[in-house]
């Protein structure tokens, strides 16, 4: 509907990329909380790798932030190239 009303295909891919990024950034956030939190169980289950090193929480996240992003663009692309006079049709 915002490509009907006038919306740029560069606005709709930003938007559609922001939320899935908003999103992904809450549930990484909690997911460190959650990890921190459960270190003492994770000890005797890692090696040669302290349970808070902060290398590896960083590289982990920056792999979540990728992969969030690659999915993300996928429906942004397609919201971006939806035809307006379609989408007005099928609503």
């Amino acid at each position: 509907m915002r490509m009907v009303c006038g919306a740029q295909p560069k606005g709709i891919l930003r938007l559609v990329l922001v939320e899935g990024l908003q999103l992904s950034a809450v549930g990484m956030a909690l997911g460190l909380v959650i990890a921190l939190s459960l270190t003492g169980l994770m000890r005797s289950m890692l090696v040669a790798v302290t349970p808070t090193d902060p290398i590896t929480f960083a590289a982990i996240s920056l792999l979540f932030v990728m992969v969030v992003a690659a999915s993300a663009l996928v429906p942004a692309l397609r919201a971006a190239r939806v035809d307006p006079a379609i989408a007005i049709r099928q609503q």
